[in-house]
């Protein structure tokens, strides 16, 4: 892989071109049915292009030739979860074989962008996970219990990496019903927290 790409997990094919995509436009178009199935990768690449490359992009759904970033469903990389992100001279282009796998491809551009700017490499790139399950577990049972804010913000790292499972060990820091005593001397996380977490 050409040292230019800095991408992590490593994707399985990267065809690099010559010359660079100038990022500008407006538009990052969901061309699916129903197009709210994109809408966590679309927002995702939207945050993305604000934070890194000044672009305040409006989300649209359906296809729409002037878009800057056009994010489909279809044969992307022939793989559950996987994609195939393009960047070329016209635009963006990230088919995802499903939601999950438009969302990861586009966690590979925002990697880009956040490595290049404005200024991409014209590349194609294909991947797809070795395993349906890539998870972290952190144990809260020892040390502070995390902030809602602080464990959200794990989650968007998580699957900006394309991890898709977090796990909480807890012992005396989850607040039991019907065990007040255990969780007293603690800030407990509760299970209301634990449901807000897993929605999110």
């Amino acid at each position: 892989m050409p040292s230019k790409f800095n991408l992590l997990p490593q994707p399985r094919s990267v065809d690099a071109g010559a010359g660079t995509l100038n990022l500008s436009g407006a538009l990052i178009a969901l061309a699916a049915d129903p197009a709210a199935d994109l809408y966590p990768a679309g927002k995702s690449a939207q945050e993305a292009l604000q934070r890194y490359a000044g672009l305040n992009c409006e989300l649209v759904g359906g296809a729409n030739e002037t878009a800057l970033l056009t994010i489909t469903l279809g044969s992307g990389a022939g793989h559950a979860e996987g994609y195939r992100l393009t960047i070329s001279e016209s635009g963006i282009q990230i088919v995802g074989d499903d939601a999950a796998g438009a969302f990861y491809g586009v966690q590979t551009l925002n990697q880009l962008v956040q490595t290049h700017g404005k200024a991409l490499p014209i590349t194609e790139i294909t991947d797809y996970p070795d395993f349906p399950a890539r998870g972290v577990m952190l144990d809260i049972s020892r040390d502070k219990v995390p902030t809602m804010e602080t464990l959200f913000g794990l989650v968007d790292w998580l699957a900006s990496l394309k991890i898709n499972q977090f796990q909480l060990y807890t012992e005396h820091t989850f607040a039991y019903r019907k065990h007040p005593t255990v969780w007293a001397k603690a800030t407990p996380i509760t299970a209301e927290q634990i449901l807000e977490l897993d929605a999110y």
